[in-house]
């Protein structure tokens, strides 16, 4: 079966302008597709109109992805993947395909994907198909695979790679034809860039607190020893702890808000892609139209209706990593606060510990590791706090340069 994949023929008919589009019903028998379907698959429309849709299913296809597709499919959501499709003519031919569930069926717009990704997505299609037919693999086991190889890449999950690989594929495309790359979709990934940043840098200060954990504890132990558990270097010892406590819940709130951060800017970068598509389908019929004369208006409301979903969940999506980032400002503050409160109770054992006599070496030694802390968790916050303040405007931009012409 490997062979076979690597040697499939792929036909010249389609173009990087070109965009398929197709409308099947939940059967999954076609009701509607455009010129550039029928030319590619090389169908005439007798035998293409009313045919199920698998007529251009291509054998090599892993079962692993078809139902990666359908598990969102059939959640209601719309999914975006690789696919090999065979023409008429046995010649194939590679699609990014969008596929979304509508009312009465479904609709899938694809383009020709020309990125460095396709190559590494044919072998790993070719090695999964393969494990499939002489593994006896059954879905479930080639799915697992599928994500294992993905992740293996650094991708975390499905909807990462589906959304990077549509939101590439469209940018080298538009590029090529000499469209420029939409000035939405870097803002978008600009954006993202910042939130990954940010997340990147509130692990930091994870890792920072997680080293100086024990500290209070160990200056506890070392006043007792000079002083007794009631000396006044114990009892700022122990405020101190308590300060770490709360710093440690501001620690947690702080990673967890930046992660959280990643995920609308996902959907943003995906659901956009989705509506551009929606548009420069609907371009394409009416020029179609204008060839023909071959009305297709349902198709066309269908297409405007989608373009104008996606684009106002996309204006959602962004609306939420600005909710997100203006969270992220406020934990910053509110961590800085509590920072401030471990300096003056770190200020007071210094000033306790002047009054002791004894070797205070030990004491000395831990407050000047919590002051290198405190101070590098200061300047970490600082520069989450400027990414976040860059994230608030880049997001207040978008919606007035983008989405409130949309509107």
């Amino acid at each position: 079966m490997t062979a076979h994949v690597l040697e499939m023929r792929e036909t010249d008919r389609f173009r990087l302008e070109d965009l398929f589009y197709s409308r099947t019903d939940k059967g999954g028998f076609i009701q509607s597709a455009n010129d550039v379907f029928q030319f590619v698959a090389d169908y005439d429309w007798p035998d293409l109109i009313g045919a199920p849709h698998k007529l251009v299913r291509h054998a090599s296809m892993p079962r692993a992805v078809f139902k990666v597709m359908w598990s969102h499919i059939e959640a209601g959501e719309t999914v975006g993947a690789y696919v090999v499709n065979r023409a008429r003519d046995n010649t194939c031919y590679w699609v990014y395909a969008v596929v979304m569930p509508i009312e009465d069926g479904y609709l899938s717009v694809r383009l020709k994907p020309t990125s460095n990704r396709l190559k590494d997505i044919k072998a790993l299609y070719a090695a999964l198909r393969s494990d499939e037919d002489t593994k006896k693999l059954t879905v479930e086991d080639s799915v697992a695979a599928f994500n294992d190889a993905l992740k293996s890449q650094g991708i975390s999950s499905y909807e990462e790679f589906m959304t990077d690989a549509l939101t590439e594929e469209m940018t080298l495309r538009s590029e090529t034809l000499g469209q420029g790359a939409s000035p939405e979709l870097a803002a978008i990934s600009q954006i993202k860039q910042a939130v990954q940043t940010v997340a990147g840098e509130a692990h930091k200060v994870c890792d920072l607190f997680d080293r100086t954990r024990q500290t209070p504890v160990n200056m506890h132990l070392h006043a007792a020893r000079l002083e007794g558990n009631k000396g006044p270097i114990s009892v700022v010892s122990d405020n101190h702890n308590l300060m770490m406590q709360q710093l440690e819940k501001s620690v947690h709130d702080l990673r967890e808000a930046a992660e959280l951060g990643k995920a609308p800017l996902q959907a943003a970068k995906f659901l956009l892609s989705t509506a551009f598509l929606m548009e420069e389908v609907d371009t394409q019929f009416a020029a179609e139209i204008a060839r023909t004369g071959r009305e297709n208006e349902r198709d066309r409301k269908e297409l405007k209706r989608l373009k104008d979903h996606y684009t106002s969940n996309a204006q959602t999506a962004v609306a939420e990593t600005r909710g997100r980032a203006e969270r992220l400002e406020y934990l910053c503050k509110n961590l800085r606060r509590v920072l401030s409160g471990m300096q003056l109770v770190r200020i007071a054992c210094q000033i306790e510990q002047s009054q002791v006599s004894g070797d205070t070496s030990g004491i000395n030694e831990i407050v000047m590791q919590l002051q290198g802390t405190e101070n590098s968790i200061s300047n970490v916050v600082a520069e989450i706090q400027e990414f976040s303040s860059g994230i608030l405007d880049m997001t207040n931009q978008l919606d007035d340069t983008f989405f409130y012409s949309c509107t």
